[in-house]
């Protein structure tokens, strides 16, 4: 048996995941975990389809297992969702981890994460972070100055920055699991150009203005987001809670904000200006980014104040394994995991009355999530789904 781990989100699924499964396979893979998240992702938004449907669209591409990875790291910044991510890639013995980058040079990806984890980067972040600057353009500065411009450039690309942090939380997490990476196939991450392969950002962008997306998708993913948006769960946006999220937010004081993610120097004292004067959510980002605040991190300490996620909830790594999709060969790689993890493996909603305290908490945020994703659905949905619905199993 040789496992391979995908973290991912498949929000959602398109060519170049699939590309991904089957590289995975030729590397030698005869049984693929995907690590999924769950409603809400780590744009700080609502995905455009429930985990479930998402769930039956990486059976459909290859794999064998789905994970869902706990709501405080799906929704966290690439540090937090790539530790989350690998350490249940970890809990499942995974052989390798398998992920898409621009550069798609392992060697590069290592000399930085090495060199992220290094003394000498932690001083020089500092010292840039002192000029008022955003993390990521301190983070980049930093890396010029200690590896040079072509490695730097490397922090440019999103996926380069989200492999550069799964080969840290390995070396943090001390593992010795190897890792495929492939080139980003097609347009970049976000982008809205045309492309063989479309980003998940264009192909959102056509389900949104009823565009022609059915040929940006695998067959079998359009077959189930078709059936999702028929039956009102697709696809979902803030825009159908958005006064939901900004009542959340006018119920928090400063002192509660200070305890979400993301919260440092002072910025809960901008964001709660911010909310008390804002009408919508566009205006709120807007009111509260900077060039040291961009708005992908607004975006989440939104969203985790909307959710009720703090930063004692990604203090600890995610607590358990809660299986949702079961592949044709999912009960083979089930029944390794659960004789060879430390984790609990919940595969039912009885599951939960065993956890600890800590692990508990998680799966009630997690039910939460779910209950206030139902809002965000074109047809609103009542309350309980995450508790009642059953693990997909392969046809």
């Amino acid at each position: 048996m040789k496992i391979c781990a995908v973290i991912c989100e498949l929000n959602p699924c398109h060519f170049g995941h699939q590309a991904l499964f089957d590289a995975a396979r030729k590397n030698g893979a005869t049984h693929i975990a995907a690590i999924l998240s769950g409603d809400f992702v780590q744009r700080g938004e609502p995905a455009l389809l429930p985990k479930w449907e998402r769930a039956a669209q990486a059976l459909s591409i290859g794999a064998d297992l789905v994970i869902e990875l706990p709501v405080p790291f799906a929704t966290a910044g690439a540090e937090t969702f790539a530790k989350g991510g690998v350490s249940l890639a970890r809990a499942i013995g995974a052989d390798f981890l398998a992920y898409g980058s621009e550069c798609a040079d392992l060697n590069a990806l290592n000399i930085l994460s090495n060199t992220l984890l290094s003394e000498k980067f932690s001083e020089s972040l500092n010292d840039f972070l002192r000029e008022g600057i955003s993390f990521a353009a301190a983070r980049e500065k930093a890396i010029e100055a200690l590896c040079g411009k072509g490695m730097a450039a490397l922090l440019k690309m999103p996926n380069n920055i989200l492999a550069v942090e799964y080969e840290k939380a390995k070396k943090e997490l001390h593992l010795s699991m190897d890792s495929m990476t492939i080139p980003r196939l097609g347009a970049m991450h976000d982008s809205l150009c045309d492309s063989s392969f479309q980003s998940s950002s264009r192909i959102r962008q056509e389900i949104f203005s009823d565009g022609d997306w059915f040929p940006m998708m695998p067959e079998k993913s359009t077959v189930i987001l078709k059936k999702a948006i028929a039956k009102g769960y697709a696809p979902a946006s803030f825009k159908y809670a958005e006064r939901a999220v900004l009542y959340a937010l006018r119920k928090l004081q400063p002192e509660d904000l200070m305890r979400l993610p993301d919260i440092s120097e002072g910025l809960e004292n901008r964001i709660y200006a911010a909310v008390r004067n804002a009408s919508s959510l566009e205006s709120l980002y807007a009111q509260i980014k900077t060039k040291r605040y961009p708005l992908s991190r607004i975006r989440r300490i939104v969203l985790s104040a909307f959710l009720g996620i703090q930063k004692t909830d990604t203090a600890l790594l995610p607590p358990y394994l809660r299986i949702l999709a079961i592949g044709k060969k999912g009960q083979e790689l089930l029944h390794f995991i659960k004789s060879n993890t430390n984790l609990p493996i919940i595969t039912h909603s009885s599951d939960h009355f065993a956890l600890d305290s800590k692990a508990f908490h998680m799966i009630e945020l997690e039910h939460l999530a779910s209950d206030l994703y139902a809002l965000c659905m074109p047809v609103p949905r009542p309350c309980g789904s995450d508790l009642t619905h059953g693990i997909i199993v392969s046809e």
